[in-house]
């Protein structure tokens, strides 16, 4: 970057105004379309780009309490809480528009609006806002810290021409995407005329459960009471946070003894094996193991029968039922049992 540039903060170049507490809205407040103004959200910014294909709307009465946040063309919204950093310029508008809670507006530019959004955009501004942001347990960035960030001022006339170059790029990526588009669903046609469709004219396709073809486990812990089970670097030993959808071919250090392996509930497990978290973070991951190592018991393994299933086509079909492990309860702590994973749904194409 040009270090001759000016660097302001943005509310020198920009007033940044949003939704004043004691005028938040309830479920009250909300109206179908056509009956009220759209109250823009996070989810409505998609790539960088304002999307309204799905809207809340807000009842009229609500839409004029607040004069001061309705968007306007040429304006930019700015995600202050949960997605911090999420921005859009608003090109267009399909009608009357205003926030919620967990944006602001910057109105009132002193820069070429597009320019001022490609920097707030740059991953360099991302991590400072993501530095910034709040200790809570809702990340936030305050309106007066958003304020006091700077950013690079050139004269207007190299902001468009920043823009101009960075247009071009985008639309490269779009076509980009709409090629990548048509060819996935070309393959599928191609896919689907070789194979035949897996759901409604499968040729030769089997549909079962996990339980059916493969020997199913988990790991387990030698007791930490006993030192012999763990001072010695003879058997490999990670836990679910190694399930990242990875081909496995190196562990994260950690080991237990040959003792400690015969003594508990823990099993080696060796090259082709498939690993999926149980519990935590990466519940419903998977990996493919490369190496020989044991688990502990959040980890449940899939025994490879190659006379049925290739092991690298049972790694991406099981990552193809992640979204089952995303409906199991209702709290945060989740966590898959055996029977569970036993009885999970499989379409296997014949071997070949």
């Amino acid at each position: 970057m040009n270090h001759s540039w000016e660097y302001k903060k943005i509310g020198e170049v920009c007033t940044i105004v949003g939704r004043i507490g004691f005028r938040g809205y309830t479920r009250n407040d909300l109206v179908n379309k056509g009956e009220g103004a759209i109250s823009l959200s996070p989810s409505n910014i998609i790539n960088g780009k304002l999307d309204f294909s799905k809207c809340t709307y807000l009842s009229w009465e609500k839409y004029y309490e607040s004069p001061e946040i309705m968007v306007n063309v040429g304006d930019i919204v700015f995600t202050k809480t949960a997605s911090v950093g999420k921005c859009a310029f608003v090109e267009v508008l399909p009608c009357e528009t205003t926030l919620n809670p967990q944006l602001v507006v910057l109105k009132s530019l002193k820069t070429d609006g597009r320019y001022l959004t490609y920097v707030l955009q740059d991953k360099k501004f991302q991590e400072k806002v993501v530095s910034k942001k709040g200790g809570t347990s809702i990340p936030t960035i305050s309106q007066a810290v958003l304020n006091s960030l700077s950013v690079p001022v050139p004269k207007v006339e190299i902001q468009q021409q920043i823009v101009a170059e960075l247009d071009k790029i985008n639309d490269v990526i779009k076509d980009c995407r709409e090629l990548l588009r048509n060819l996935n669903f070309l393959t599928k046609s191609l896919f689907y005329e070789t194979f035949g469709d897996p759901i409604t004219n499968p040729k030769g396709w089997e549909t079962c459960r996990l339980h059916e073809h493969f020997v199913i486990g988990s790991g387990g812990t030698p007791s930490k009471s006993v030192d012999e089970y763990w001072n010695s670097n003879e058997v490999p030993w990670i836990g679910s946070n190694m399930c990242q959808n990875i081909i496995l071919h190196k562990t994260d250090g950690k080991f237990i003894s040959k003792l400690g392996l015969e003594n508990s509930s823990a099993k080696l497990l060796y090259p082709d094996t498939l690993l999926v978290a149980l519990v935590g973070a990466t519940i419903g991951k998977v990996a493919l193991l490369k190496i020989a190592t044991s688990t502990n018991q959040n980890v449940g393994f899939i025994k490879p029968n190659k006379n049925v299933a290739n092991p690298y086509f049972l790694f991406y079909a099981l990552q193809g039922l992640y979204p089952l492990f995303l409906e199991i309860g209702n709290g945060k702590f989740k966590m898959a049992n055996l029977s569970f994973i036993k009885d999970l749904p499989l379409i296997l194409p014949p071997l070949a």
